[in-house]
């Protein structure tokens, strides 16, 4: 892969891994669309450990922002 001085074009990308554009844009919805589930089962994670640790002297919105904090970058 040769270096650019700017950010490759679709085409671009889609010629180096050897795919279509239409196949690249399929791929990229995808890996957004496995983000997204990846997002939302961890915060349903972080809701139930959250739960469990009610009785400790932490506030309970308190760790579910600890634990959300990363998750949406």
């Amino acid at each position: 892969m040769q270096r650019l001085e700017r950010s490759p074009t679709r085409a671009e990308l889609a010629a180096e891994v050897n795919k279509t554009e239409a196949q690249l844009t399929q791929i990229q919805k995808l890996g957004q669309l496995a983000k997204q589930k990846m997002i939302t089962a961890n915060l349903r994670l972080v809701v139930a450990v959250a739960k469990k640790c009610r009785w400790s002297n932490l506030e309970f919105l308190g760790l579910i922002e600890e634990g959300a904090i990363g998750l949406v970058l």
